[in-house]
């Protein structure tokens, strides 16, 4: 079954605790994946010390009802719904 995020589809990047399912900040499709997986292990560092760096999962989004196109749609996600990190 294709999913209905599926990368081809998505808009940005968000990481997700998978231990605590707070959300990081989203990024554009085109960062580099060391930035992300460095701020995954930051969150992993200082809310659960000792957890494994694949407990945080990159996934991808796309803009929902409300983007209007002006801004980047990750800058959108992240001013609509903050990141928890």
């Amino acid at each position: 079954m294709t999913s209905l995020f599926a990368l081809d589809h998505a808009a940005y990047l968000q990481p997700r605790c998978s231990l605590c399912w707070r959300t990081g900040p989203a990024t554009a499709l085109d960062t580099p994946a060391d930035s992300l997986h460095a701020a995954a292990r930051e969150h992993l560092t200082h809310a659960h010390p000792g957890a494994p760096d694949d407990a945080v999962e990159i996934e991808p989004g796309r803009a929902v009802i409300g983007w209007d196109g002006i801004e980047p749609p990750h800058e959108w996600h992240n001013r609509v719904f903050p990141p928890t990190w």
